[in-house]
């Protein structure tokens, strides 16, 4: 056959970034692959969110730490980082070189200029440079399979041609190249950690963090404060006022993940009956807003309807009331 793939999600837990995306679409599908469930450990890989307010644009984040799960020995990586003349020096074949790679069973990730890559949005029209993940390729079509967001701002796989590919990693600024390597762990095995899963839920009503404090950043519960104040300011002080989807989505997926890790402690009978069917009730209740907040959002910049504003804002405060009381009583034990 000419199509090798790798086990690869693009519909995961969590989609709002390549960054956040990319590891989850590999580990997800590997886990499934081994009869693996994931959520004893995935539970606490999100809790915590961090803002940074930066020029011109600002950023929200709900990973403060080893996002790639290598830490935990979940993927294991090796970047190979070499000059552009080299590889015409070795008469280096790139794209032969990608593939017996990817045969091999790694996923490869890098940088590449989405000017070349069609379906993108920028396709032919101005320069980009964005990351990108291969888990596939197809000798007869002469593609790449690939994970990313598309002009139609849905994160979805799509294929990429070789020649299409080399340009947009030729195309990208600088004299090197580099290539990260990924290969996962098939003997890992998902467990539930306590003092972390605890630690990330305090540090959230804390707004701090236990890993890598940057003075810089906004964690926790301030972080959806500032988030919130944020998508005001976008609405209020632009020429062209827009919800920034990026973020709603993030949000969302963050309240997500948070009703998950509540769901499974409660089910695992691990908090000693601290919260109860009422706390769960709101805990849903926080992340169907969060829905609500993103489709206001997509309302909103369709609509220009700049009222819809205060719904969002309404919405942000409820959630984190009601969070703040589910989760005092889940650390205060």
């Amino acid at each position: 056959m000419s199509m090798f793939k790798l086990p690869f999600l693009d519909k995961s837990l969590v989609n709002c970034y390549h960054n956040l995306a990319f590891p989850m679409g590999i580990i997800e599908a590997n886990a499934e692959l081994n009869n693996e469930d994931i959520t004893p450990w995935v539970i606490s890989k999100y809790i915590n969110p961090f803002f940074v307010e930066t020029s011109p644009n600002n950023a929200y984040d709900i990973c403060t730490y080893d996002r790639w799960g290598t830490n935990d020995g979940i993927l294991y990586h090796q970047y190979v980082n070499l000059f552009k003349s080299t590889y015409d020096c070795l008469e280096i074949d790139v794209i032969k070189s990608i593939c017996a790679m990817i045969k091999s069973g790694c996923y490869i990730t890098g940088v590449y200029n989405e000017k070349y890559i069609p379906g993108k949005m920028v396709y032919n029209q101005g320069d980009f440079v964005h990351d990108y993940i291969l888990y596939g390729f197809d000798k007869e079509k002469q593609t790449f399979l690939s994970a990313g967001y598309l002009a139609d701002r849905r994160y979805q796989s799509y294929e990429i041609s070789f020649s299409n590919f080399a340009q947009s990693i030729n195309s990208v600024g600088g004299d090197r190249l580099q290539f990260g390597f990924w290969t996962y762990n098939h003997n890992y095995h998902y467990q539930y950690n306590e003092e972390r899963v605890l630690g990330e839920l305090n540090d959230y009503i804390k707004c701090t963090t236990s890993h890598n404090y940057r003075k810089n950043l906004y964690y926790g519960v301030e972080a959806n404060r500032k988030l919130r104040d944020y998508l005001i300011f976008c609405i209020t002080n632009y020429d062209t006022p827009v919800v920034d989807l990026r973020y709603s989505r993030a949000y969302m997926e963050h309240k997500s993940m948070l009703y998950m890790c509540f769901k499974y402690l409660v089910e695992e009978n691990l908090l000693g009956g601290r919260i109860d069917q009422n706390d769960m009730e709101a805990a849903y209740e926080i992340y169907q807003n969060a829905i609500i907040i993103h489709r206001t959002g997509i309302k909103l910049n369709l609509t220009k309807n700049y009222d819809l504003i205060k719904h969002i804002t309404k919405l942000f405060d409820i959630n984190e009331s009601k969070e703040v009381e589910i989760i005092t009583k889940i650390v205060s034990a």
